[in-house]
């Protein structure tokens, strides 16, 4: 599927300005991502962000936005004012949308088509690099999108107030930062010339702010990349302070099959990786498996898809 094929059938093309509401809702939710794949070909983004090269960001909407999709099955959040948009730092430089002209969508998706699906898609129209690309070039599109070929990701079309549970999706499209040499006189991209693109799969998200009430933030931000797999799985959590951390995974009849960590960790993002053998050394089957991060009273899980 093209990564454009999904927003053009859902009729994203109506493009018109949405006012936002009197009061709003705002929900910050921050973000971690590997970079994957550089394709570069004019040198447009001078050589950087590499590949394995980590993306920081944040992105903010309103959650009190109207819906402007008629269907019921899909959800089109259109942000227009300044304060909404993503904001990505890699290798030294940012990616963001224009706070002076802000164009951001958040869609959400929900058991459509056929067969049924759900997505989670951010998208911004109008963005800046800073520091600036060279004379002529933009960032024409910053996106992420995540896919649930289950249909089981989401129970609304409405925006949550909480970020993508990651173990839920898979990252088809992942997070990707697009380039391209603009023409003032046609206000488009010159398709004549070489696009730039940058993409990456976020391994992390955490709720860091809102204005919502009621809204808790994850207990670790746990994740885990890539899932399914079939070598090793990376598992990443957050840690607010040094603690003793236990880290472990399970079959599906609760049994620890591997510990991976138990011990004092320093506050930060941690990444401990899971190779798809038991305590013994032994490779364990194909199947599904829960990794549980367990710091005092509080513990979160997530679920492992192995492939051999």
């Amino acid at each position: 599927m093209s990564r454009y094929l999904l927003i053009v059938a859902l009729g994203v093309a109506c493009i018109a300005a949405q006012p936002q509401a009197s009061i709003a809702q705002d929900v910050t939710i921050e973000l971690k991502a590997v970079v994957a794949e550089v394709d570069d070909p004019s040198g447009m983004l001078g050589g950087s962000p590499s590949v394995q090269d980590t993306i920081y960001g944040v992105y903010t909407f309103a959650l009190n936005t109207p819906d402007s999709n008629p269907l019921g099955t899909v959800g089109d959040y259109w942000h227009t004012t300044a304060g909404y948009g993503i904001d990505l730092t890699a290798s030294g430089r940012h990616f963001l949308t224009d706070p002076s002209d802000v164009l951001f969508l958040v869609e959400i998706v929900n058991n459509h088509g056929d067969p049924p699906r759900d997505n989670y898609l951010l998208r911004s129209y109008r963005n800046l690099a800073q520091p600036p690309l060279p004379s002529g070039a933009v960032i024409d599109h910053i996106a992420w999108q995540l896919d649930d070929p289950t249909a089981l990701a989401l129970d609304s079309e409405e925006l949550p107030a909480v970020p993508p549970n990651l173990p839920d999706w898979q990252s088809l499209f992942g997070l990707t930062i697009e380039g391209c040499f603009w023409d003032p006189l046609a206000q488009n991209c010159r398709w004549d010339l070489p696009r730039s693109l940058v993409r990456a799969h976020v391994v992390w998200v955490s709720l860091e702010s809102s204005s919502v009430d009621d809204v808790p933030a994850a207990s670790f931000g746990l994740s885990s990349h890539p899932n399914p797999f079939a070598a090793t799985n990376e598992i990443h959590y957050r840690l607010e302070h040094a603690e003793n951390v236990r880290v472990s995974v399970f079959d599906p009849r609760g049994r620890e099959v591997r510990l991976l960590a138990n011990g004092v960790q320093p506050s930060g993002w941690i990444s401990v990786q899971w190779d798809g053998r038991d305590n013994a050394g032994r490779n364990v089957p194909a199947g599904t498996y829960f990794a549980r991060v367990t710091a005092g009273s509080r513990s979160q899980g997530c679920r492992l898809t192995l492939v051999r």
